[in-house]
């Protein structure tokens, strides 16, 4: 049996690999209108010490395509476009 999330839903785990302030204190994943995303959140205090919540949401699939860019940038003559596939010598 599988999971499947429901629409305007999210789900938020420990990050067991926060190394930083920077690193959100927890990570999951969201779907809102249909879209998949990454979620992260913060826990953080306010000047009055009230403790809240804030967070971010990520589109996975522009994480892809950032992935996708920053492997480029790094790799010589590396073309992301699959079309062009025949200068490939094998």
């Amino acid at each position: 049996m599988s999971y499947e999330r429901k629409d305007m839903t999210f789900s938020l785990f420990p990050n067991k690999d926060r190394k930083t302030d920077k690193h959100p204190d927890m990570s999951g994943t969201a779907l809102v209108d249909g879209v998949q995303y990454f979620a992260d959140a913060w826990t953080n205090v306010d000047r009055n010490g009230n403790k809240y919540i804030s967070g971010k949401l990520k589109p996975k699939e522009q994480r892809a395509a950032e992935i996708r860019r920053s492997y480029g940038e790094q790799q010589s003559g590396y073309d992301p476009d699959p079309d062009d596939a025949d200068d490939l010598p094998f």
